[in-house]
């Protein structure tokens, strides 16, 4: 995708951090990269695309880089937001 100029957007990011994630994956390098991927075009701050990289921590079991992330969407989404995440109450 990226090869040939395109640019994915906040859906296509999501499902492959969801990808990434897989039953049972410990390694979480290609999440990195797609959370990488999630800076670079400006999507960290979409709360599906958030919840997704979260969710990709967590289910990796790198719990402190979830609680990391749950951090600042709590303070960039705000709370009102969050109730569709369903981390929402973590911590």
């Amino acid at each position: 995708m990226l090869r040939i100029g395109l640019k994915p957007n906040q859906f296509t990011l999501a499902s492959l951090l969801k990808a990434a994630s897989g039953v049972g994956s410990t390694d979480v390098l290609q999440g990195r990269q797609l959370h990488g991927l999630c800076l670079r075009y400006g999507y960290d701050s979409n709360v599906y695309v958030s919840c997704a990289i979260l969710d990709m921590y967590a289910r990796c079991h790198h719990l402190e880089e979830a609680q990391l992330i749950f951090d600042v969407m709590h303070g960039v989404i705000g709370a009102r937001e969050m109730g569709s995440c369903p981390y929402d109450k973590m911590g």
